[in-house]
């Protein structure tokens, strides 16, 4: 069922119009570009035998499909709110393990807590601050107590230009750029502990369109060190839900 708006209509409608197509938009960024993230990000999640997933805006699936790939049996919710991009995630995964649901960060709720949740280049499109702070107290209701969360967004660096776009009403949607402090403070906001910020792709294209595919993983293990947070295309947080 479809949450409230939340100001985001419009990003719906350009998300339905993309949903075919996405797959094919984003392979742009190059086939390493993808096989690090998605290898950094999932990894980090330390999925275990019958742990339940979450992949909160999730799109058509680009995380998921490779959570299923490596995970076949463990249970899966995929949410976003989308329905065409679920529903070409649905075409690409086939499987009874994945299981959809429409919703926005801000107000889904699946049937029973998950183990293990991500959340990928997602929260950076909630328009204001005190909704992204929900969002996040959102995903930490939605872990089971000694889950972990993995967030992924864009960062706010030197070579940045804009810290906040907005093109809500021209074609595209609203997104804001963090500093590893902003991420870490939104999500310790929530109650998260062991919270570590780090880079994700951090090698530049020049370098790392030069990688044999053997090498690929020296970029994957360089994301283990903080300091990657200064270089990384992506940073991303690492945190869990306390136990008590």
């Amino acid at each position: 069922m479809m949450s409230i708006d939340n100001g985001q209509s419009l990003e719906i409608l350009v998300r339905d119009a993309q949903a075919e197509d996405y797959t094919a938009m984003v392979a742009t960024r190059g086939e390493a570009w993808w096989w690090i993230a998605q290898r950094t990000l999932i990894n980090e999640l330390q999925i275990k035998k019958n742990d339940i997933v979450c992949d909160a805006g999730c799109g058509v699936g680009i995380y998921t499909r490779e959570i299923v790939r490596r995970f076949p049996n463990n249970q899966v919710w995929a949410v976003d709110f989308s329905v065409k991009s679920l529903n070409v995630l649905k075409l690409a995964t086939n499987t009874s393990k994945v299981n959809t649901l429409v919703g926005d960060l801000i107000n889904f709720k699946l049937p029973h807590p998950v183990d293990a949740l991500l959340c990928t280049e997602a929260i950076l499109h909630i328009p204001s601050e005190k909704l992204r702070v929900d969002a996040m107290k959102n995903l930490f209701d939605t872990l089971n107590p000694g889950g972990k969360i993995v967030i992924a967004v864009v960062p706010f660096t030197k070579r940045s230009t804009l810290k906040i776009t907005d093109n809500r009403g021209k074609g595209g949607y609203y997104s804001y750029r963090f500093t590893p402090k902003e991420l870490m403070d939104i999500v310790a906001s929530a109650g998260f502990e062991n919270i570590q910020v780090r880079g994700c792709v951090n090698f530049r294209g020049f370098i790392r369109s030069r990688l044999p595919k053997w090498l690929w993983w020296t970029d994957v293990m360089f994301s283990k060190f903080p300091f990657s947070a200064k270089f990384g295309h992506l940073i991303f947080c690492t945190a869990v839900r306390p136990k008590i």
